[in-house]
């Protein structure tokens, strides 16, 4: 069950200044990534931006950093699971707040949200593919 008060974290490592390519789309960007430094995500009501990550690492595991920018008003926090086990993610955060977490992924698909409320029925969630 997921736990809305829990320190949590997903963060994907983006090469400084080094997206392979982005578009935007409905609720946030598509981006593609190398590992590096931590990924900028910013937290809204009630979305995500990018709200869909790739990120190639040549089929290794990887560890992700990710930076939690909370840009909305309301607290939010952001969390990764994958075939619905929750892997981890930041804690909760008040609004103008920022946090930060590392997680380590092996290549796959996984999904990340926002735990707090209803908020991620509310559209807050997104799509990381590491591959």
């Amino acid at each position: 069950m997921r736990r809305t008060s829990a320190a949590c974290l997903l963060l994907l490592a983006v090469a400084a200044g080094g997206c392979g390519a982005s578009s935007k789309g409905g609720g946030g960007d598509k981006v593609s990534v190398k590992p590096g430094p931590p990924l900028p995500i910013t937290a809204r009501e009630y979305s995500f931006n990018p709200k869909d990550v790739t990120v190639d690492t040549g089929g290794k595991p990887v560890t992700f950093n990710i930076q939690l920018n909370n840009g909305g008003s309301i607290t939010h926090d952001l969390r990764v699971e994958r075939a619905g086990k929750e892997i981890g993610g930041t804690k909760i955060i008040q609004g103008g707040q920022t946090a930060t977490a590392s997680l380590k992924l092996q290549p796959g698909d996984y999904t990340f949200f926002c735990s707090v409320g209803d908020h991620e029925q509310l559209g807050m969630k997104g799509t990381l593919t590491v591959k």
